[in-house]
């Protein structure tokens, strides 16, 4: 009887220590996931910041091209009225 207890405390400590060490891996696992989700949360931040940026240039870039086709069309139209 004093045999099977025995074994039973070896086992009971054996498998707390291994439960210890699955929660410290658990635990650094856990911290190594927290800090790639705030890189990863950074990287789209800036990634979204440089989209619109890029769609701001591409506003304006757009607006000044659309502005000078249509003076051009209004100057091309004040000489064909001029000329006729």
């Amino acid at each position: 009887m004093k045999a099977t207890y025995q074994l039973n405390q070896e086992k009971l400590e054996y498998n707390f220590q291994v439960l210890k060490k699955r929660d410290e891996e658990n635990t650094i696992t856990k911290s190594q996931q927290k800090r790639k989700i705030t890189r990863l949360q950074d990287s789209l931040n800036n990634l979204k910041s440089k989209l619109a940026k890029q769609e701001k240039t591409y506003r304006t870039e757009y607006l000044e091209f659309f502005t000078y086709k249509y003076n051009c069309y209004k100057h091309n139209l004040f000489f064909q009225d001029a000329a006729s």
